[in-house]
């Protein structure tokens, strides 16, 4: 799968963290803009700071590291990402969208009332990462709509 970066990751100012408040704003806006597009297109779930979004050879321009990081504490701030030790979960859509995702899987697929693996809906969801599916799925065990069966702390089973 490939990605057609918008025109202004060809921009080299916008490889280098702006000092004017707005226009920092409008940046960090289109740098998350950027990465949910790339990880929708290209099916990623999961980034880390060396990310191919982050640097673009043909203007021998690379993010900084720390503004990275910037980027992505304001994704998870959001809800557009979870961080993690090794990287950050990207929720192409908020949780919200993905629980009702799943849950309309399950009633247009007659999957209502039917045992499921924690796996058969992952593989359902382009491999969402089992923590990314455990939270959808607790979202919508609070909401009512599953019953989860759990071993040893992990969501083994789901019933909806």
């Amino acid at each position: 799968m490939s990605y057609n970066y918008p025109k202004v990751w060809s921009f080299p100012p916008f490889f280098t963290k702006q000092p004017n408040k707005e226009t920092y704003d409008t940046q960090v806006n289109e740098w998350i803009k950027i990465i949910h597009e790339y990880c929708k297109s290209c099916k990623v779930w999961k980034i880390t700071r060396e990310c191919p979004v982050f640097t673009n050879t043909a203007i021998r321009r690379q993010l900084e590291t720390s503004f990275i990081e910037e980027i992505f504490r304001e994704l998870e701030r959001r809800g557009g990402g979870s961080i993690v030790s090794d990287g950050v979960y990207i929720w192409w859509y908020t949780l919200e969208e993905w629980s009702s995702r799943v849950y309309e899987w399950v009633e247009d697929n007659g999957q209502k009332g039917v045992m499921m693996t924690v796996f058969e809906l992952e593989g359902q969801f382009d491999g969402m990462p089992y923590d990314m599916m455990e939270k959808v799925l607790k979202r919508l065990e609070k909401q009512g709509k599953v019953t989860t069966v759990v071993e040893r702390d992990e969501i083994v089973g789901v019933k909806f």
